[in-house]
């Protein structure tokens, strides 16, 4: 009986060996972050190309960084937002990119975009006036939506403490006042010597814009002149003072050194 017993367990061990060899436990994914960007981890080894990822497509160069922008695969030119997720069925400035993301051109040169005039030579495009250099809203320079938005961290560039956003009418609030802007990328920057205001914005736990409130405002480490709206410091003082009543506001600060 306990020979028979031994074989029934051997034979059960081998059967799980091959269910393990033919169906191994699939591998840990995650987004990490460095200082260079966002990859993609698989196990023990980085994303590398496109991947689908819950639901939108993202593309990662041979090292293993998300990419963002316009790139260039297989003949065919692709934007990817600030978040890394692929474009599909819109219009990027004048640029039109079909259901699978593809920039649509037709026969005579330009864009799918019946408004748009701009034309490509060769067939690529022309970076000089892709998105960056057309006035539009924040939302279609970063590339996000900004009702997708959950969390804002704001950081005092005069050294005070950092104040966190996770309330959903008060993150609402302040996408409202940042849909009052158009923007225009910079030319001929020069650069602020400081900031009062910056802020991460994120999308759950991940961030996918970043904004230093001067002038030019920058997005995304990028410089643009506000068309239409005006850096308003008062605004952003009231918005921070009436989550946390601590926060010192720039009147307060500056009474605080008149008295020194």
């Amino acid at each position: 009986m306990k020979k028979q017993y031994l074989k029934r367990l051997v034979a059960i061990g081998l059967i799980s060996t091959s269910v393990l060899a033919v169906a191994p436990i699939k591998a840990f994914a995650a987004w990490k972050q460095d200082n260079v960007g966002w990859w993609y981890t698989e196990g023990n080894e980085y994303a590398t190309g496109w991947r689908s990822i819950n639901g939108e497509w993202y593309y990662f160069d041979g090292n293993g960084y998300m990419k963002t922008g316009w790139v260039q695969y297989q003949g065919k030119w692709y934007y990817l937002y600030s978040s890394g997720a692929m474009a599909k069925s819109t219009t990027i400035g004048s640029y039109s990119v079909d259901s699978n993301g593809a920039w649509i051109q037709k026969n005579d040169g330009t864009t799918g975009n019946t408004a748009a005039t701009s034309s490509t030579n060769n067939g690529t495009i022309n970076t000089s006036t892709n998105v960056d250099s057309e006035s539009q809203k924040i939302s279609g320079v970063s590339g996000i939506k900004f009702d997708d938005v959950t969390k804002i961290v704001f950081y005092d560039g005069r050294g005070g403490k950092s104040i966190t956003i996770g309330d959903k009418e008060k993150v609402k609030e302040f996408m409202g006042y940042l849909d009052g802007y158009t923007i225009k990328k910079a030319t001929n920057v020069e650069a602020s010597d400081g900031y009062i205001h910056s802020a991460h914005f994120y999308i759950n736990d991940k961030d996918v814009m970043d904004i230093t409130f001067v002038n030019p405002i920058i997005i995304n480490n990028n410089y643009y002149n506000a068309i239409k709206g005006e850096l308003d410091t008062d605004k952003i003082d009231k918005y921070l003072k009436s989550i946390d009543s601590s926060y010192v506001t720039t009147s307060e600060w500056n009474d605080t050194y008149k008295n020194q």
